[in-house]
């Protein structure tokens, strides 16, 4: 199944893309739910098959993964000179949404 990062340029170009297989290892993810850009152009996607948020420059190219955050179903970024993250995940037995604001890294 197609799991995927893709970016077009404004005339529909394409012009880069993360993953495309679905799973758990490097330059894959399982369930892409949200994503989200800061100032500085880094690309944050919620992988929430994978429990991770994914961290990717500006051309698609890896940085980082935060591991361990629950089921991402949302990342937001607030704007801004000081940003922060707010991720959201629902947590099924309890019925109810978490959200958790702060600084990745």
């Amino acid at each position: 199944m197609n799991s995927r990062v893709v970016k077009y340029d404004k005339n529909g170009k394409f012009l880069a893309q993360y993953a495309g297989e679905r799973g758990p290892g490097p330059n894959q993810l399982n369930t892409p739910h949200s994503i989200a850009a800061d100032a500085q152009g880094n690309v944050y996607v919620a992988d929430r098959g994978n429990q991770r948020v994914v961290v990717l420059d500006n051309n698609l190219k890896w940085k980082t993964n935060y591991e361990n955050v629950g089921n991402p179903w949302a990342v937001c970024i607030s704007p801004g000179a000081h940003q922060y993250h707010l991720r959201i995940q629902l947590e099924p037995r309890q019925q109810l949404a978490r959200f958790v604001m702060g600084h990745y890294g």
